[in-house]
């Protein structure tokens, strides 16, 4: 087998359908690409599982893990990379969309280049702009205060200061590149063999980083490639607008934490945290200073330790009270988009 695309799903089953729906177009090209497709669904309370096996059940490319719990986004992936068969492994976010000539350019770019150990693509926002963190530079101490300080900002195209993004690099070719997003990123399964998967000990953001730095150490050369992929950030409206609903229903037993400080989207929502939020989820994103977290009120007691780690990062946590949670379901809901 060619191809395995390993996706996780937490209670995003619409989103992860018309997912799964562009990868098997992208597969029946022409020519067919001879792969498969293996949901591992991170204890969906939104019958993601039943939705997928009555729309996709048929197909014999397609398979789902179900976790009795929410194991996190690296442990769940390295899950399904286990129980897959392709030379080529793909790690895809459920959020985004594969356009038809995507996952054939990129493995005809793997096969030409044996020494590509991972590859990613050029990420499209919903405006149509391209996603920085499509490419990006290993966070050195340099590079990481660049970014923070506005000079990565101010100068984008200084090999120096836009490291960071690696933006001095065309959008519309091939480059070597250091750190491959894992929202879109495909590796070589002997790569795999040799570095080993992805680091569990990371939750939820910062594992793509880790691997990343490990092929390159090992030798390997990561890769951007100018194919395309469509991200979905209203997503996380959405997804911010269940876990608040399980909180209002009483059906989560979860803590709403919501996280303030000088980042402006996930991307350096995840730079900054790295290992910090190993027991937390991501449950959506607010404005763009803010991030929301959901804890087990059965981890309460490492709250204060958490709250330390993120303060000592420049982070500040905040229990959110129940009335506000309230407040922010009604939002939550109208923001989300009703597919």
């Amino acid at each position: 087998m060619k191809l395995s695309v390993i996706i996780v799903n937490y209670n995003v089953k619409h989103y992860i359908a018309q997912c799964v729906d562009s990868v098997f177009c992208a597969l029946g090209g022409t020519p067919g690409i001879d792969g498969e497709v293996v949901v591992v669904d991170n204890h969906s309370n939104d019958h993601s599982c039943s939705y997928l096996r009555h729309r996709f059940g048929h197909d014999s490319r397609f398979s789902i893990i179900e976790n009795i719990h929410n194991l996190g986004f690296a442990k769940a992936n390295n899950i399904g990379i286990r129980q897959s068969q392709g030379d080529y492994v793909l790690l895809l976010n459920p959020d985004t969309v594969v356009a038809e000539e995507t996952l054939r350019m990129a493995i005809d770019f793997m096969d030409s280049h044996p020494q590509a150990g991972g590859l990613g693509v050029c990420m499209h926002n919903e405006d149509g702009s391209p996603a920085m963190e499509s490419r990006r530079g290993i966070p050195t101490p340099a590079t990481a205060f660049y970014k923070m300080s506005g000079l990565c900002a101010r100068f984008p195209r200084s090999r120096r200061f836009g490291r960071y993004y690696m933006s001095d690099l065309p959008w519309d070719e091939p480059q070597q590149i250091e750190i491959i997003s894992g929202a879109f990123c495909m590796l070589r399964r002997r790569a795999l063999d040799q570095t080993g998967l992805l680091d569990e000990t990371f939750f939820m953001y910062g594992e793509d980083v880790d691997l990343s730095y490990r092929l390159l150490q090992a030798g390997w050369e990561n890769w951007y490639l100018p194919g395309t992929c469509l991200l979905r950030p209203a997503v996380f409206a959405e997804q911010l607008a269940t876990a608040c609903t399980l909180q209002e229903e009483k059906m989560a037993h979860h803590l709403l934490l919501r996280v303030t400080g000088e980042f402006k989207d996930r991307a350096e929502f995840n730079d900054r945290v790295g290992r910090s939020i190993r027991s937390t989820d991501v449950a959506g994103v607010g404005t763009d200073n803010e991030v929301y977290l959901l804890m087990n009120q059965a981890d309460e007691e490492d709250l204060p330790l958490l709250t330390r780690r993120l303060g000592e990062k420049g982070l500040h946590v905040t229990v959110v009270p129940l009335d506000e949670q309230l407040r922010l379901i009604k939002t939550a809901k109208q923001e989300a988009p009703h597919v």
